[in-house]
């Protein structure tokens, strides 16, 4: 009898630790959810500061680290970016401005490998579905991307994900990849959101 109350007493201990743990990753996946059957709000823009990304169907508002000195494919900025996205999301660009580049990414955790404010902030990125809009406030520019496509790579197919942007260049549409990775607890493959820009 004792045995089974420690036994039990401890199961019970294990599972309060694993729900703190965790809270932010319960919250970010079940939120989509709940805000798409009307239980929770969807997250809205106004009074959001600068430097700011918004996922309103998903629930995710999440401060930005923006940087044109980073590449999401190089491995040798892997540590800065990580560093980054201890802050929140990080969005790379490869031109002098946002308006003046052929693709910006936008980088967050899907589960973080330790705890952290921001370690599961894309945790429902797989949620994401076409027509949802996803807002880029940055630089005193508010930029609105609809989302047309939805895919999931490995990490180490380049080309999967510049095809993404191959038709940008030659239409002057202005696109943005939200990354994570996927499945959850794992790196081995990403889930990569593809929203066009409106304004």
């Amino acid at each position: 009898m004792k045995f089974t109350r420690k036994l039990l007493l401890a199961a019970l201990f294990s599972l309060v630790v694993i729900l703190i743990w965790y809270n932010q990753l319960i919250k970010s996946v079940s939120r989509p959810y709940l805000i798409r059957n009307g239980v929770v709000k969807v997250a809205e823009s106004q009074n959001v500061p600068d430097q700011t990304l918004i996922y309103p169907n998903l629930g995710i508002i999440a401060p930005v680290s923006a940087s044109n000195q980073y590449s999401p494919f190089s491995l040798r900025d892997w540590n800065s970016i990580s560093s980054l996205l201890e802050k929140g999301v990080g969005v790379f660009y490869n031109g002098n401005t946002i308006d003046e580049s052929t693709y910006v990414y936008a980088v967050g955790h899907s589960t973080a490998s330790k705890p952290q404010a921001f370690a599961s902030i894309f945790a429902s990125l797989n949620s994401a579905q076409t027509n949802d809009e996803v807002i880029l406030k940055i630089a005193g520019q508010e930029y609105v991307y609809k989302v047309t496509d939805k895919k999931i790579l490995s990490p180490y197919d380049t080309n999967g994900f510049s095809e993404f942007f191959s038709d940008s260049k030659d239409q002057n549409n202005h696109r943005i990849a939200l990354v994570t990775c996927w499945p959850l607890f794992t790196t081995k493959n990403r889930v990569v959101v593809i929203a066009d820009r409106l304004n």
